[in-house]
């Protein structure tokens, strides 16, 4: 079956099934949020109680992390536990598309995610002053494990239930927006600066990180930034849209992080011009232009 939007004849109905399966996706999404704000304090004392008794590199390690980092990833684990149960619920919904891994698939979009980052950084490179530190065999290989996972997973999430469940419900067009907004606002955190401390935290901590989330971080966040990932979010499902295959954008999601992870952590640009941005792919204009036309020119792919 492939993969278009059903055609819903019953204005009734058509209302209906926009308005009431979505209003239950917010609410598996912010029941996640208010799991982290429970959670987060107590595993987070435990982790601070932990160093405190007996330090070592594992928790040292845990607890430079801070306390936003561990509300935002427990609010994406909390998420990924609800989607069972949201499966479960609209799998009769949501069209089938049967895409089994296929390396002749993947490989080609993963070699234009690589490309498509070692382009932009290779410009910055050419026009500006940088320092290159030798990346090791370890971790090339973590980063390139990494990659793999993030972009198995988020696509799954994104692409592979969100945007099909979407695609469904409403026009293409509107799936494709709704989904990369949804891809955009899941990848910022809380702007709560809430650093590490020796003192156990309490639940207002967590319910604030929650408000943080929720409020300021659409007021605080960067824009530029927020439409660079929306942009790639629409990228990635018009790929899959159009290829009908959800390894071809795991593949180019892939690609996408895999130089981008070993760019921002050995490559040192001193002095940048804003054309380029700095260190992250997320904040040139150079990137937000090219993933433009990449979208525009996805919709000539096609994948038998």
């Amino acid at each position: 079956m492939s993969l278009t939007s059903k055609k819903i004849r019953n204005p009734l109905q058509r209302k209906h099934l926009i308005t009431s399966p979505i209003l239950r996706l917010l609410l598996f999404y912010f029941c996640s949020l208010l799991i982290a704000a429970i959670a987060t304090p107590l595993i987070f004392n435990c982790v601070v109680n932990w160093h405190k008794q007996s330090p070592d590199a594992l928790n040292t390690y845990l607890i430079r992390k801070g306390f936003v980092v561990f509300f935002d990833r427990i609010r994406l684990i909390a998420l990924f536990f609800f989607f069972p149960a949201l499966w479960k619920i609209y799998r009769q919904e949501i069209n089938s598309l049967p895409d089994y891994p296929n390396r002749k698939v993947f490989c080609p979009f993963f070699i234009h995610g690589i490309w498509f980052v070692v382009g932009i950084f290779g410009a910055k490179m050419l026009f500006l002053d940088f320092t290159w530190e030798t990346p090791s065999l370890f971790f090339l290989t973590k980063a390139l494990l990494g990659a793999l996972l993030i972009a198995l997973l988020e696509e799954w999430l994104f692409r592979g239930f969100i945007f099909r469940f979407l695609l469904d419900k409403m026009r293409p067009v509107l799936a494709f927006t709704a989904s990369a907004f949804i891809f955009a606002y899941l990848h910022f955190r809380p702007t709560y600066s809430l650093f590490v401390t020796q003192e156990p935290t309490t639940f207002s901590n967590g319910f604030y990180c929650l408000y943080e989330l929720i409020f300021h971080s659409l007021v605080g966040i960067s824009w530029f930034k927020f439409l660079i990932i929306f942009s790639l979010g629409y990228l990635l499902a018009s790929v899959y849209f159009y290829t009908q295959k959800l390894t071809a954008a795991i593949g180019l999601h892939a690609g996408v992080i895999f130089p981008l992870t070993i760019f921002k952590n050995c490559a040192i640009f001193p002095v940048t011009r804003p054309i380029f941005g700095s260190n992250d792919l997320f904040d040139s204009p150079l990137a937000l232009f090219l993933i433009i036309l990449a979208a525009i020119l996805s919709r000539q792919i096609r994948y038998e």
